[in-house]
């Protein structure tokens, strides 16, 4: 028979807040559920999350993408559940 075990309970939450390119845009709020995000706010605590996802959202370094995604019983209410944030590269491309 398996083993199961406790879950660790993550009372804090990671926020990512941006602003769009159009001028008349104030502000987006989403929370991060990415895994790997959550396993190291879980692991390592909330400064080392916070302190990563900072580095990924630097976009001078990264190219930042948000997977988004939203529950059934809130249609409207959209959360980060993934991020994808390859490395920029150093020479421009001519293409």
């Amino acid at each position: 028979m398996p083993v199961l075990r406790k879950l660790a309970f993550v009372s804090s939450r990671l926020e990512v807040h941006w602003r769009c390119f159009g001028e008349d845009c104030k502000t987006h709020r989403c929370q991060a559920l990415d895994w790997e995000v959550q396993e190291l706010l879980r692991r390592d605590g909330a400064e080392a999350a916070k302190k990563k996802l900072e580095t990924l959202c630097n976009l001078d370094e990264y190219g930042l993408k948000f997977f988004m995604g939203n529950i059934k019983a809130h249609p409207m209410n959209f959360s980060i559940v993934g991020l994808w944030y390859p490395k920029k590269e150093s020479t421009p491309r001519l293409f």
